[in-house]
């Protein structure tokens, strides 16, 4: 069971085939930037925003956590862990305006070194091996935010190129807070494909209660 409960400003506590290789996609440095050129879901992808405020450009970091012994209804922030980070930005594709969220799943990228190419594995029902992760690629509509399309990666990889922010005493970086770049090389199938460079900003960082 997951519980949402809000603590404080801007945190959320709630309870195949060979890799590619993303060092071979071209990093585009510590300006914020979204670049992604392929195919995905029958649609050709070449766009570069680099504005910040008008594409939306952020990323958010949720961290998961145990109950407190003494208080199950709240996390041990002590135990937390880092499990996903999202990438998000507001994009134009064939006319149309629509929200991308780029889930990079079940993974600690703080544990990472910079350089580290982490292998994409398709989604399953256990968390991916050590040294790997799950890549899902979200389209929402634009301004509800809501869900339109979704889809896990089946292979590929990604290069951390940035990781920055300030833990607390528990490890956790603070809400508004650090960065996160990387590369990103994801396949779907034999004919989806992705290639990506991305820069950008962390607003939020939720908090995962985990329950029984």
């Amino acid at each position: 069971m997951r519980t949402w409960v809000r603590l404080g400003v801007g945190v959320w506590l709630v309870s195949s085939g060979c890799a590619e290789d993303a060092a071979g996609v071209p990093w585009l440095g510590t300006d914020p930037h979204f670049d992604v050129q392929g195919s995905f879901n029958g649609e050709t992808l070449d766009f570069t925003l680099t504005d910040e405020v008008v594409a939306e450009l952020s990323c958010e970091r949720e961290y998961e956590a145990p109950p407190l012994s003494s208080d199950p209804t709240m996390p041990d922030l002590s135990a937390a862990r880092l499990v996903e980070v999202k990438l998000n930005g507001l994009v134009t594709v064939g006319g149309e305006q629509r929200y991308v969220e780029l889930e990079l799943k079940r993974h600690d990228l703080s544990a990472d070194p910079i350089g580290s190419v982490i292998d994409i594995v398709p989604r399953g029902d256990t968390d991916p091996p050590e040294g790997a992760m799950w890549l899902e690629w979200e389209w929402h509509s634009y301004p509800a935010d809501v869900t339109t399309y979704e889809a896990a990666a089946i292979s590929g990889s990604v290069e951390l190129h940035e990781f920055s922010g300030t833990p607390d005493a528990n490890g956790i970086i603070p809400s508004g807070e650090g960065k996160v770049g990387v590369t990103i090389d994801a396949r779907w199938d034999a004919i989806q494909r992705l290639r990506l460079s991305v820069m950008a900003a962390c607003v939020d960082s939720d908090i995962n209660l985990i329950g029984p």
